[in-house]
């Protein structure tokens, strides 16, 4: 694998795989969040995931910003191919949804665990293609 996709990854694994759930890690395990700190925590992992110089970008903007990288410093789609790039999308696509078309908070209240799993699962997906990109590139 090059040494630009490799910092590429890492940046993903750094401004989704770590900011995107940052909030949700500080919350018991036992489900027995806060309404509030539960909201909070999905808000600012989705509407405010990365934070640099006073700029606040969205999870779907980063996600976004990635992609085009991608095809920048892998214009063979090579890391598309691989099983884990698909699921990467389908964690990604999944937790995005929870804002999409915008932040429901009965919805969220009344899906917590779901939503907590479903971005969780965005550090796992990350983590999966890098293991296999590793391997396979």
């Amino acid at each position: 694998m090059n040494e630009a996709l490799t910092e590429l990854l890492d940046d993903l694994s750094h401004d989704l795989g770590k900011y995107m759930t940052l909030g949700l890690r500080f919350l018991p395990a036992d489900g027995t969040d806060l309404r509030s700190d539960l909201l909070k925590a999905v808000e600012d992992g989705l509407l405010r995931t990365h934070r640099k110089d006073g700029v606040t970008v969205p999870a779907h903007e980063v996600w976004a910003r990635w992609l085009v990288k991608l095809d920048e410093v892998d214009p063979g789609y090579r890391l598309r191919e691989l099983q884990s790039y698909t699921a990467l999308v389908s964690a990604m696509d999944t937790a995005l949804s929870w804002v999409e078309p915008q932040l429901d908070e009965e919805r969220i209240l009344a899906n917590a665990h779901q939503v907590r799993m479903d971005l969780m699962a965005v550090p796992d997906a990350i983590k999966a293609l890098i293991r296999e990109a590793r391997k396979a590139l």
